[in-house]
C-alpha cells in the first residue's frame, strides 16, 4: 500500500496541457527491486550506454587527477543515486591507489542498488555507510562525522531528472562548506544530436522501466503506447493509458480523472546550453570548473562550495 500512496501523492495534471499528467518525481522509478533491475537492463542498452552513459565515465577515467585534486587527506564521498557506481568505483581507485582514506556514503531510495554500490566499493574504502532515503532526505540521516573531513558529492546524469532549483540547493547543503560537488549534463548543442539521444531513450528496456510508476497505480498501458518527445528543454517519457480510469483521492482531494489516451509522464531529462548551465551553476556555488566528452556533448561540472 505505501508503493501505491507514495506514487499516488506525487500525481497531478500539467496546467498547460489539460490531457497530460505528470508523474515525474524520480524516486518513484526505483521504489521496488523489480524497478531497479529494470534500469540495470536500461543501462545495459547498447544505444543508452553508448550515447547517455558512457561518456561520463569516459570524461572521469581521463581526468582523474583534475577531479581529485582537492583531496589531500582522508575524504567522504556521498553519492546520490549510485546504481552500479561506475563513476565512483574509478574515483575510489584513484584514491586508493594515492593512499587516501575514503569513506563512503550512498544515497538512493532503493535498497538493491546500495547493496550493489557497497558491495562495488568495499575494496577501495574504509568504511562505506548506506544511506537509504530519498535525496531531499539525505542530509538529515548522514552521519556529522563524515563532515570531519573534506566532502565530495557526486551525482551523474540523474541531476538531469531535477528542477536545478530543486536540486542544487540540496547538493550544496550536502557538500556543506568547502566542499566539492560534482555533476553531470547533458548539452544542447545541435538538432542532430537530439534525435540521436531521443532514439536512445525510445528502447523497449526504457519502455519498461518508466512505465512501472503507472503499473505500481494499477493504470494499464502497453509498450505500444510508449513515446519519447523533446518538450521544453527536456526530453519528456510518456505513456498514453489504455482506457478512461478514476483513482481513488488522497484525503480532502477530488478523484483524479485519466482518460483514454492521455499522455502520462513518468521521467524527464533536462537538456542545457553550456552558457545557461554556467549562469545557474554560479547562483548556487563558489567557482565551478568544467571537463568536456571528446564531442563536447557532456559535460563534467566541478563545483566548490
Amino acid at each position: 500500500m505505501y508503493i501505491y500512496n507514495e506514487t499516488l501523492k506525487h500525481l497531478c495534471t500539467d496546467s498547460e496541457r489539460p490531457n497530460c499528467h505528470l508523474l515525474i518525481e524520480p524516486h518513484l522509478l526505483y521504489l521496488t527491486d523489480n524497478q531497479a533491475d529494470a534500469y540495470l537492463d536500461v543501462v545495459k542498452s547498447n544505444d543508452y550506454s553508448k550515447i547517455v552513459h558512457n561518456p561520463v565515465t569516459n570524461i572521469i577515467s581521463d581526468h582523474l587527477d583534475e577531479i581529485t585534486e582537492e583531496i589531500k587527506d582522508d575524504v567522504s564521498l556521498i553519492e546520490l543515486g549510485p546504481g552500479y557506481p561506475d563513476s565512483s568505483l574509478l574515483i575510489a581507485k584513484h584514491c586508493y591507489e594515492k593512499g587516501v582514506n575514503l569513506f563512503y556514503y550512498p544515497v538512493d531510495i532503493s535498497k538493491e542498488y546500495l547493496s550493489i554500490a557497497t558491495k562495488a566499493m568495499s575494496p577501495y574504502v574504509v568504511e562505506s555507510t548506506p544511506i537509504h532515503s530519498t535525496f531531499e532526505e539525505a542530509s538529515l540521516i548522514i552521519p556529522k562525522k563524515a563532515y570531519s573531513r573534506k566532502v565530495y558529492v557526486l551525482i551523474g546524469q540523474t541531476f538531469l531528472n531535477f528542477l536545478p532549483e530543486v536540486l542544487l540547493p540540496l547538493l550544496c547543503k550536502l557538500a556543506s562548506v568547502k566542499g566539492i560537488v560534482i555533476l553531470a549534463a547533458d548539452l544542447l548543442t545541435n538538432k542532430d544530436l537530439i534525435t540521436e539521444t531521443l532514439q536512445a531513450y525510445k528502447d523497449r528496456s526504457n519502455a519498461i522501466f518508466t512505465r512501472a510508476p503507472l503499473i505500481n497505480l494499477g493504470i494499464k498501458s502497453t509498450l505500444d503506447n510508449y513515446c519519447v518527445e523533446f518538450y521544453r528543454s527536456r526530453i519528456e517519457c510518456y505513456h498514453r493509458c489504455d482506457k478512461t480510469i478514476k483513482l481513488p483521492p488522497e484525503e480532502n482531494k477530488s478523484f483524479i480523472t485519466i482518460r483514454k489516451n492521455d499522455k502520462i509522464i513518468t521521467a524527464v531529462s533536462y537538456r542545457y546550453k553550456i552558457e545557461c548551465l554556467k549562469d545557474i551553476l554560479k547562483q548556487y556555488f563558489v567557482e565551478s570548473s568544467f571537463l568536456y566528452s571528446k564531442k563536447r556533448e557532456v559535460v563534467i561540472a566541478i563545483n566548490k562550495t
